[in-house]
């Protein structure tokens, strides 16, 4: 991520010595040293309420100066769904891009890699409807897939549980933060809700998959494709992670 503030930033110790280690008198010797470091973490935490209030999801492309402008746009009171769907309209074949580029590092399961490359042609195309509609039925599959990888079959919940509780046991710095915390909170709240009429999917605030299938609602717009491949993209880099850690340690 690009890093042009000075917020989000804090003094670290280069050598990391404990204070009881340094002089009698409870200071560090003359050779300490300290940088001033960048959190992207942080600002990652900051910015995503900023994003979700208003119905969208972070990208790990947005550079920092961006973030910020959203998150300033928000306390002045500013319009921060247009400003961050400018940018998205602006930026679309670099978010596509960027996702392209992941997609060659996943080495597992076929029809997930052309499920989500079809998704990225049809995003790229401007066809949103079509990104939902090729990636809805793929998110349960993930889950079977993770279930595989533990020598494990079992029905629909099981699969959605399976995905699920292995995102939530992933290490922070898994995934782009600013991303992962977006597609996190709908992986685990709106996209397996139960929704069973209209307004059940009104209800919601990220898509919901059931929804989708049934007519309910539909998230063929640019935010809602953007979220769905961006979701589906993390549930592809945490099973590639399942099957990999599965053969290094089965």
């Amino acid at each position: 991520m690009e890093v042009d503030e000075t917020r989000h930033t804090g003094v670290w110790l280069l050598n990391h010595i404990p204070s009881w280690l340094g002089r009698k008198d409870g200071t560090r010797g003359p050779n300490t040293q300290t940088a001033t470091v960048f959190d992207p973490v942080a600002l990652a935490f900051d910015a995503t309420s900023r994003f979700t209030d208003v119905g969208w999801i972070g990208l790990d492309v947005m550079p920092s100066s961006f973030l910020y402008k959203v998150m300033d746009t928000k306390d002045a009171g500013g319009d921060v769904a247009a400003v961050i769907e400018t940018w998205v309209t602006e930026n679309k074949e670099k978010i596509a891009a960027e996702f392209e580029s992941r997609l060659s590092t996943y080495k597992f399961d076929d029809l997930a890699r052309q499920a989500l490359k079809e998704a990225i042609i049809s995003y790229r195309a401007g066809s949103y409807l079509s990104v939902v509609r090729t990636l809805m039925p793929e998110f349960e599959r993930f889950g079977r897939l993770v279930l595989q990888s533990e020598g494990k079959t079992g029905k629909q919940k099981d699969a959605v549980k399976a995905i699920q509780d292995y995102i939530s046991n992933l290490p922070v710095g898994f995934y782009p933060p600013v991303e992962s915390l977006g597609a996190f909170s709908m992986l685990t709240e709106s996209l397996f809700a139960t929704c069973f009429t209209e307004a059940d999917a009104t209800a919601l605030t990220d898509p919901n998959r059931h929804a989708e299938m049934h007519g309910l609602a539909t998230y063929g717009n640019l935010r809602g494709a953007t979220k769905v491949l961006s979701a589906a993209d993390f549930l592809v880099s945490a099973v590639n992670s399942a099957i990999k850690n599965a053969a290094i340690d089965p």
